[in-house]
C-alpha cells in the first residue's frame, strides 16, 4: 500500500497542467491537462488506484511511498550512512595560511602567515596510512583538497606531496584531488605539473567583471588588479589541453547588487574562450557578509544580496549559463535550480573529514581556519589525532541538535539538511537556505523556461 510523499510539491497552471516535485528524490514531473485529474487522484487516494498505469511511475520516481515508510528517518539514515562511510577519508590541506590578495570580505582574514611545516605533510601521510589500511580495496577514496590562503603560493610542496601519497596507496586506495585557488598563479605550466600529479580539480574565481573585480582582487601589495592575469591563465590553459586530458575546471563569479549586471559580459565572454567544453564550468553565487570583523566590508555592506535575493539572483545566472553553454539538459544535476536532495549540508560535516592548518591543528569548518579558540584536536607525528572537548559538538549528528525541530517539519528538508553548523553553533539560529516559497518560484522558472520553451 502506498501514500503520498510528504516532500511533494505541486502548482497547477491556468491551463489545466500541473508540475509535482519530490524534494526527497529530486524528481520532476509535468501532468497535462488531459492526465491532470487522474493523477491528481492517484496522489490524492493511492489505495484505490493501486491498479493504476501511473501508480507505479509515481511509486518509483518517490511521488508516492510506502505507508508505513517513516519519511523523516529514511532521511536520517542517508545522513547518518554519508556522515560515518568508513570507505571516503578527506583532508583538506592548508599549506599556507597567507595570500597573495586581500579581498575585503573574506571570512578568514585572520591568518597566521605561516606555511605548513614539513612534519605535517608527513604526518597527514601517516594519519591516511591508518585510516586505509594495508589491504588494496577499490572501494576506498582518499580526497585532498587543497586550500588557503592561497595554496600555490606553496606549489612545489604540493608536487612533492602528491607523489608521495600516489607512491604510498597505489594500489590500495583510490586518490583524488582539488584546488580552490584565486588563479592567479595557476599558469599553464603549473596546471599541467598539478594535473601530472593526480589534482584533477580546480576552482578559480572572478568578482564578478574585470572592473570590480580589480577594485576587490587587487594584490596584497597594493600594485593592481589580478582580472587581466587569471583571464590570460584560463586561455592558456583551454588552448593547450589535450582533448584526451580529464579535468573539471569550475570558473566562480562572485556577485553584488552593484556589480551583478556586469556579469551577464563576463559569463559571455567566458563561453567563448571555453567554446563549449564540458571540461570547463560556470557558476555564480553572491557575496555574504561572514562577519569578519574587518572594517573593509562595512562600506560593502548595502552592497550584499540578502540569502533570498543572492538565489534569486544566483538562479537567473543558472539558466542563462545553461543556455548560452547549450548545456540545459545539466540544468537538474545544479544543486541550486529545483535542487537535488544532499547527503549532507556541508562535505566537512563528515567523521572521515578534517581540515589541518599549518602547525597541525584542525578545524571543523573553513571559515573558523586559524582561530584557535574554535581548533577541534592536533594532528600528531604517529598519525593519531589528539581532539579536544570541543570536537563532539562539532561532530555532533545534525538531527540530535536541539535547534534542528523546526526544520524537521519543512519540505525543504532534504535539499539543505539543515544548512548550516557553524550558523546553529555559534550562534544558536536555524539557517535556513530553502523556504517552500522559494521552491515554488523555481518550479514556476523551471515550467516556463524548460517545459514551455
Amino acid at each position: 500500500m502506498h501514500k503520498e510523499s510528504f516532500y511533494n510539491f505541486k502548482k497547477t497552471f491556468d491551463n489545466g497542467e500541473m508540475i509535482i516535485y519530490n524534494s526527497k528524490s529530486g524528481a520532476v514531473a509535468v501532468v497535462d491537462q488531459e492526465h491532470y485529474e487522474q493523477i491528481n487522484d492517484i496522489l490524492n487516494f493511492p489505495e484505490k488506484n493501486m491498479e493504476s498505469e501511473f501508480c507505479e511511475i509515481l511509486y518509483t520516481q518517490g511521488f508516492l511511498v510506502d505507508k508505513e515508510e517513516d519519511e523523516l528517518q529514511v532521511i536520517r539514515s542517508r545522513y547518518e550512512k554519508g556522515q560515518k562511510n568508513d570507505n571516503y577519508v578527506k583532508v583538506v590541506m592548508l599549506p599556507a595560511e597567507f595570500c597573495n590578495l586581500a579581498c575585503p570580505y573574506c571570512f578568514i582574514w585572520n591568518y597566521r602567515e605561516k606555511k605548513m611545516k614539513p612534519e605535517v605533510y608527513t604526518s597527514v601521510i601517516k594519519y591516511l596510512d591508518k585510516k586505509i589500511g594495508n589491504q588494496s580495496d577499490k572501494k576506498k577514496v582518499i580526497e585532498i583538497s587543497w586550500y588557503g590562503g592561497e595554496p600555490l603560493l606553496m606549489s612545489q610542496e604540493i608536487y612533492d606531496f602528491m607523489k608521495k601519497l600516489k607512491s604510498e596507496f597505489s594500489g590500495r586506495a583510490k586518490v583524488k584531488a582539488s584546488i580552490i585557488t584565486n588563479g592567479y598563479y595557476l599558469s599553464q605550466s603549473c596546471f599541467n605539473e598539478l594535473c601530472k600529479n593526480d589534482v584533477r580539480m580546480f576552482q578559480v574565481t572572478f568578482d564578478g567583471a574585470k572592473e570590480s573585480h580589480d577594485v576587490t582582487r587587487k594584490l596584497k601589495d597594493g600594485s593592481g588588479g589580478t582580472f587581466d592575469k587569471i583571464m590570460e591563465n584560463i586561455k592558456a590553459i583551454k588552448n593547450s589541453v589535450e582533448d584526451s586530458l580529464k579535468f573539471e575546471m569550475a570558473i566562480r563569479i562572485n556577485f553584488m547588487k552593484s556589480t551583478y549586471k556586469a556579469v551577464y559580459g563576463l559569463i559571455d565572454e567566458l563561453s567563448e574562450i571555453i567554446n563549449r567544453d564540458r571540461r570547463f564550468v560556470i557558476y555564480c553565487r553572491p557575496v555574504y557578509n561572514f562577519e569578519t570583523q574587518r572594517k573593509d566590508i562595512e562600506s560593502m555592506q548595502d552592497d550584499i544580496f540578502t540569502i533570498e535575493e543572492g538565489l534569486q539572483k544566483q538562479t537567473e545566472f543558472t539558466l542563462y549559463i545553461a543556455n548560452k553553454l547549450n548545456r540545459t539538459e545539466s540544468i537538474r544535476s545544479i544543486s541550486d535550480y529545483l535542487p537535488l536532495p544532499a547527503i549532507r549540508w556541508c562535505s566537512e560535516d563528515s567523521l572521515s573529514s578534517i581540515i589541518v592548518g599549518y602547525d597541525g591543528s584542525i578545524y571543523f569548518c573553513d571559515s573558523l581556519i586559524g582561530d584557535e579558540q574554535f581548533c577541534v584536536g592536533m594532528l600528531k607525528a604517529d598519525g593519531s589525532i589528539d581532539y579536544n572537548e570541543k570536537n563532539a559538538e562539532w561532530r555532533k549528528n545534525i538531527f540530535d541538535m536541539e535547534n534542528i525541530e523546526q526544520c524537521k517539519k519543512c519540505k525543504c528538508l532534504p535539499t539543505c539538511m539543515g544548512c548550516c553548523k557553524r550558523e546553529r553553533i555559534l550562534k544558536n539560529t536555524t539557517p535556513c537556505l530553502y523556504k517552500e516559497e522559494d521552491i515554488y518560484h523555481y518550479m514556476q522558472l523551471y515550467y516556463e523556461n524548460e517545459y514551455k520553451r
